[in-house]
This record gives C-alpha cells, structure tokens and sequence, in this order.
C-alpha cells in the first residue's frame, strides 16, 4: 500500500506546480468555413501573461470543394527576443510542427500578407515564457475557401468505386485469360512440333 509521510503531502503541491510547466499545450480544434473567423492570444487585447502554451487546429469545412484553410493577422505585440527564443507565434501548413513551416513572428513584427495551407487543415500555435511582460498579444483571421491553385485533387474510393474497379479487373482478366486460350488452340500444331523436335 503506498503511504506518503507529512513532509512528501506538504510537497505535492510544489510538485505539481513544476510539472504543469510540461503539460502539452492546450489544443483547440476549428472548422473554417467561407465566414471569417478569429482566434486570439489569452485576454486580448488585455496582457498575455507568462507561460502559455496553446494550439488551434483549423481545418476546412467538408462542405468546400478542394479547401485550404487562409489567415490573416490583424494584430500583433509579442516579447520580443532573438530569434524569438521567447514568446513566439507559429503556423504550420498541417496538422503539426512536423509539417513545412509557414510563418512565425514575435515582437511587433508580422506576416502582413495573407497566409493559407496547401489542402485542408493548417496549425496555429503560441507559447510564452514565464517571464512577466505587458504585450497585447494577438488577433488572427481565418476562414476556408476552395483552393483553384491545385488543379488536380485526389478524392476518396467510394463502395461504387470499389465495384467498378472490381468488375473491370474481372473483365480484363477474363478478355486476357479467352485471347491466351484462342492463341493457343490456333498454335496447337506448332507448339506440338517444337516438343517432337526436341526430343528427336
């Protein structure tokens, strides 16, 4: 049976105060559909606050043929710091920090053009240092529309799809296997006298 002493229960709320500074950042999901849309940093236009760590997935509505996800930011006023080793905003053109980087900004500076993902779901994150400062934050639009850069969209196989594909093999394979047969009924005689010859 595990049993803690006074001094390990005294602890535990330190201990748990260090770990949350390791949770995995608080993840929101988003449909986008041709109606803009905003996210925002914690309390804006209020201060951001220290060690904030948040995602937002923002994915195309199914209903929009050949999505992509578009953003725009409206506003933004991070820490700055070099290389924005501090307090940092970062988009990617998929669904995590694996996918091709997009953009990503701190300070006052930012993408002033419109950013938007090459299929359907594009990322968003944002995470701030524990240090104390008095920065806004920021304000991003977004929204979904068909993407007419991509001209050729792979779509997935329906029950119908299957099928047909289904019934076309077993047609070529029956038209392959008749051909081979023909072919070879014509040719019996001289199939047959390759075989005499070779044993004479």
């Amino acid at each position: 049976m595990l049993t803690f002493d006074s001094k390990t229960v005294f602890l535990i709320p330190f201990i748990i105060d260090f770990l949350s500074d390791f949770v995995v950042a608080k993840t929101k999901n988003l449909v986008a559909n041709e109606t803009i849309q905003f996210i925002t940093s914690p309390n804006y236009p209020q201060f951001y606050g220290s060690s904030n760590s948040m995602t937002w997935m923002i994915s195309a509505s199914g209903s929009i043929y050949n999505p992509s996800v578009y953003i725009r930011v409206t506003d933004s006023d991070l820490q700055p710091s070099l290389a924005c080793y501090n307090d940092v905003v970062s988009v990617y053109d998929g669904i995590s920090s694996l996918y091709p980087e997009l953009a990503s900004w701190c300070g006052s500076g930012y993408p002033t053009s419109t950013l938007n993902s090459k299929f359907s779901t594009l990322m968003i994150s944002f995470s701030s240092d524990d240090s104390d400062n008095n920065y806004r934050g920021f304000k991003i639009a977004y929204w979904a529309k068909t993407n007419d850069d991509v001209k050729y969209v792979t779509r997935p196989f329906t029950a119908l799809n299957y099928t047909l594909l289904g019934v076309g093999g077993a047609i070529i394979l029956t038209i392959v296997l008749s051909l081979c047969a023909i072919i070879g009924i014509r040719n019996r005689d001289k199939i047959s006298s390759l075989f005499i010859n070779e044993d004479v």
